[in-house]
């Protein structure tokens, strides 16, 4: 028997190249799986600390037993983070304190920034007497950071997944915006593919204050006697943003009978006349404002822990007792709060 053995072997050129193209196109497509896999953790990792930002500025966290704990920038400052002077990383103010911070654009002065302590909240007076009043003191201040350490960089910056800094947007003083972007540092090339937009995040004024108009005070005579006029009721905020960091708002309250209530702020018949006496950084004196229906209803106050007192201005000159006091924790988007103060 005879065989005939092929002069060939092996694969012809064209055999070889669909081979190389085949194995060309599965590489393609693996590192091109890789490659959106990895953008899309990217962006996941990055929108959770886009997340981080909104609880450095309020954080609200469900402690069982139908209660909550309340924390972050404002709860601490009782005011949004500053606009960094200086520099690209416009988160920093959570990060670190810095005095040399500028305020709000609203109010664009340079402002020595209180650590957290244990300060004596000072009531001021319309006249533009400064009364402290050292039996309520209240801890206040910065206690950054508001950002946990690990999700900061070695530099101490915080920053996306791509190393690119958050953008604070369309800063002012009632609403902080932060963005992550879309592009690279040449302002063109995605982050990713599939990453067609900047995403945007705000924490407005639902989320980190609670209008003025919107408490309701009530106020009960237990002392066994007749309250006179002359009283005010008090609420001091303390504001870290402001060479003097506390703000009084108040009314008068008029005469109470024995054991009677009186009710004054959101739902009552006739609202109160509120006046508003704070530290004037310009003039370095105390401004004294009555404030009109419409600023009640768009003056906010911050979401914490204040004071609330009514104190007696007609004692006599340099004698203002408080006859009654309460702390009052704001939460945000909540309900009414109601403020209930007895004299006695």
């Amino acid at each position: 028997m005879n065989f005939k053995i092929s002069k060939y072997c092996g694969f012809t050129l064209l055999e070889l190249l669909i081979v190389l193209f085949i194995i060309g196109t599965l590489a393609a497509a693996s590192l091109s799986f890789i490659e959106q896999d990895d953008g899309q953790q990217r962006y996941t990792g990055s929108i959770q600390r886009l997340n981080l930002i909104a609880d450095g500025l309020v954080k609200v966290k469900d402690h069982g037993h139908n209660s909550q704990l309340i924390s972050g920038f404002v709860f601490d400052n009782g005011t949004l983070p500053p606009i960094p002077s200086s520099g690209s990383d416009s988160i920093q103010p959570l990060i670190a304190l810095n005095n040399s911070w500028s305020n709000h654009v609203a109010n664009p002065y340079s402002a020595s920034w209180s650590s957290f302590d244990s300060y004596v909240p000072k009531y001021i007076k319309t006249d533009g007497t400064v009364m402290p009043l050292a039996q309520h003191a209240q801890f206040k201040g910065y206690r950054g950071s508001y950002l946990p350490s690990s999700a900061l960089d070695s530099d101490r910056q915080f920053r996306d997944l791509w190393n690119m800094p958050y953008i604070l947007d369309a800063p002012s003083d009632q609403s902080f915006r932060y963005t992550l972007g879309n592009v690279l540092t040449d302002a063109t090339t995605k982050k990713f593919e599939s990453f067609n937009a900047s995403v945007t995040q705000e924490t407005s004024m639902a989320q980190w204050s609670v209008a003025l108009g919107q408490l309701a005070f009530t106020v009960i005579n237990d002392s066994g006697a007749i309250v006179t006029t002359g009283k005010k009721v008090s609420l001091i905020v303390f504001d870290n943003s402001s060479a003097l960091p506390w703000q009084t708002y108040h009314f008068e309250l008029g005469e109470l009978a024995i054991d009677e209530t009186q009710i004054h702020g959101f739902g009552a018949t006739t609202a109160p006349t509120w006046h508003h006496n704070a530290y004037a950084v310009a003039s370095s004196a105390i401004i004294s404002n009555e404030l009109t229906s419409i600023e009640v209803n768009s003056r906010r106050i911050p979401i914490g822990s204040h004071l609330v007192v009514v104190i007696d201005e007609g004692a006599g000159a340099g004698i203002y007792p408080v006859v009654a006091n309460m702390q009052v924790l704001l939460m945000p988007s909540s309900s009414v709060p109601i403020i209930t103060l007895k004299i006695g």
